[in-house]
């Protein structure tokens, strides 16, 4: 009897208190905004607050109350509250507890829903009665899966939607709200199915209402970039993703499952039209989120942005992401959507040949009655000896010198002229290369080889070289004050000396030798219309050659009759002359 008055007295107080505050409301002070943090988005300027906690209503002023009790039976405490309310209260045999609390002017429904959350307990309302329980039997008793409620989704993706649902909302233990995940989805209709109380459908209305928004659209033109260079420059550098003209060969733009992994590269695959199609969009990037943070999921849409290019059209078109996203997407293409200057080059590539060949020779004959004979220094001649038996006429006997003096000079100019237009930061080859044998490997086949028993064969490959010729590789820079920097790369290759080698009595060429003259210039700086001259590229040989006849040839003075002499000499030079113009359009010459 004294603990059920000690209980009772208890009640009285708290209801005076309450009786007492009825009429002391507490009025907010304003939110005051310092001018001098940076602004915030245009949207949050304003309340932008869900309460997750589930609906009571204990009055409709705001009053605030002052609390004090000390260990206190948790369920006199809540019938005081559902009185308030005007509820009636039932409690499950697993609602127990004590609670002590001081509280200074707050509001009786905080006041509750703090007992509620310190004492582990939750709630379920069902016609004007409030069932209390422990939120470990909350889940087994399916108290709040008695019907069905649809919600229609528009623009988001249900699926995505129930799983936020579920993972944040009503797996968080909130009081009032159902435990554990009670929300499924319709695909074909695209709705959310609620299994639960009038409070969890208001709840999921609320987040449907803040989350299913008609994603915002962009079309971007560009004047002096191509399409696909602005999209790689806005994917990796703005928003830091790899750039998906590979998304469908492996690489992903965002932190997401591999299920929404293999969707996208499927929706990529379909986007990437046929050559010659018009208008047609392939996927540049896309910015998924999906992150997870401790015991809280990120609501996980579909691709929150992707941009797409249409080459043809040239445009760029960014789908969903925020109104700032868009504008800093054009203001990254107002900024970096500059004419890129060119220029025209000029390169003169001169070979200089000069070749010069003397050639002296001795030739002895003799004819006699019996005897015709024929030699030089390099030995008899052919059909040089010859017999002629027996002879009826005179004798006639005769001993005949020829000389033979040869100069040869040859000169070859060999000149390779190519003019092209270059653009500023773009590389540019020039290609007057031609293929050759470069190497020949020979394999002879047996018969375990070729799988016929007693045969043999023989299999040349030959490897084809691509660089006998004229390359050229040119990097330029522009500059505004009227130079060309040029990085440059002149590769000049011609055929020294093929190696022939035979097999079975058939010549073929083993190897290809190749003299080479390169350069690799780095940062070259030619004024506009000037010409630079690259020379000094010189190669020089002397061949000499000497045949004598032994012992007649070693004679001084005589001994040049019966000596042949050959020298040979080759010289060569290179020429490179480079001249840039820089191309200046009609909006060029009226700045100027």
């Amino acid at each position: 009897m004294k603990k059920e008055l000690k209980n009772i007295s208890k009640l009285l107080i708290v209801t005076g208190c309450v009786s007492v505050l009825a009429y002391n409301v507490a009025v907010a002070a304003p939110l005051v905004y310092d001018m001098g943090q940076p602004a915030v988005r245009t949207e949050y300027n304003t309340p932008n607050k869900i309460n997750l906690s589930g609906n009571v209503h204990f009055n409709d002023n705001g009053q605030l109350i002052n609390l004090s009790l000390r260990n206190t039976d948790v369920q006199q405490v809540l019938r005081m509250f559902a009185d308030k309310a005007g509820l009636n209260i039932v409690f499950h045999q697993s609602a127990t507890g004590t609670v002590t609390l001081d509280l200074v002017d707050v509001k009786l429904e905080d006041a509750f829903k703090m007992v509620m959350k310190m004492t582990d307990l939750t709630y379920v309302i069902k016609d004007k009665t409030m069932l209390v329980v422990s939120t470990s039997k909350a889940e087994t008793l399916n108290l709040t899966k008695d019907n069905i409620s649809i919600l229609p989704v528009k623009y988001a993706d249900a699926a995505y939607i129930a799983h936020f649902l579920n993972t944040n909302i009503f797996g968080m233990n909130t009081p009032g709200l159902s435990y554990g995940p009670i929300v499924s989805t319709n695909a074909e209709k695209n709705e959310l199915l609620i299994f639960g109380t009038d409070n969890d459908y208001q709840m999921a209305k609320k987040i449907v209402d803040r989350f299913d928004k008609r994603p915002v659209m962009a079309t971007y033109r560009v004047n002096h970039t191509t399409p696909f260079e602005m999209a790689k420059m806005i994917c990796e550098t703005l928003f830091q993703l790899p750039f998906e003209g590979n998304l469908a060969n492996g690489s992903n733009g965002g932190a997401y499952s591999a299920k929404l992994n293999a969707s996208l590269k499927k929706e990529a695959a379909a986007n990437l039209q046929p050559e010659g199609a018009i208008g047609g969009g392939t996927v540049a990037c896309v910015l998924t989120s999906g992150v997870s943070t401790g015991n809280i999921s990120s609501y996980q849409a579909k691709p929150t942005m992707t941009l797409y290019v249409q080459p043809e059209l040239g445009t760029l078109t960014m789908m969903g992401g925020s109104e700032q996203q868009i504008q800093m997407v054009n203001d990254f293409i107002l900024e970096n959507d500059r004419k890129q200057p060119q220029a025209y080059l000029e390169i003169s590539i001169i070979a200089l040949n000069e070749e010069g060949t003397k050639d002296f020779q001795n030739t002895w004959m003799y004819n006699g009655k019996h005897l015709t004979m024929s030699f030089d220094s390099n030995g008899f001649g052919t059909n040089a000896y010859a017999w002629h038996g027996p002879s009826t006429g005179a004798d006639v006997h005769s001993l005949t010198q020829k000389i033979s003096y040869l100069i040869s000079n040859k000169k070859a100019r060999m000149l390779a002229n190519p003019k092209i237009v270059i653009t500023n930061g773009k590389k540019s080859v020039i290609d007057l290369t031609q293929d050759y044998i470069e190497s020949t490997t020979v394999q002879i086949l047996n018969s375990f080889s070729t799988g016929e028993a007693g045969t043999a064969s023989v299999q040349k490959t030959f490897e084809i070289g691509e660089d006998n010729g004229i390359k050229i590789e040119v990097l330029p820079f522009i500059s505004p004050d009227g130079y060309v920097s040029l990085d440059i790369k002149p590769d000049y290759s011609s055929e020294y000396m093929p190696v022939v080698d035979t097999y079975g009595g058939v010549p073929y060429t083993a190897a290809t030798l190749l003299q080479r003259h390169n350069l690799d210039l780095k940062g070259v700086r030619i004024k506009d219309e000037e010409t630079l001259l690259l020379g000094g590229m010189i190669q020089e040989s002397e061949h000499n050659e000497v045949s004598k006849i032994p012992i007649l040839g070693d004679i001084p003075v005589l001994g040049f009759f019966f000596r042949n002499q050959k020298k040979e000499m080759k010289k060569e030079e290179l020429l490179f002359m480079i001249t840039p113009r820089i191309i200046k359009d009609t909006e060029d010459v009226a700045e100027l």
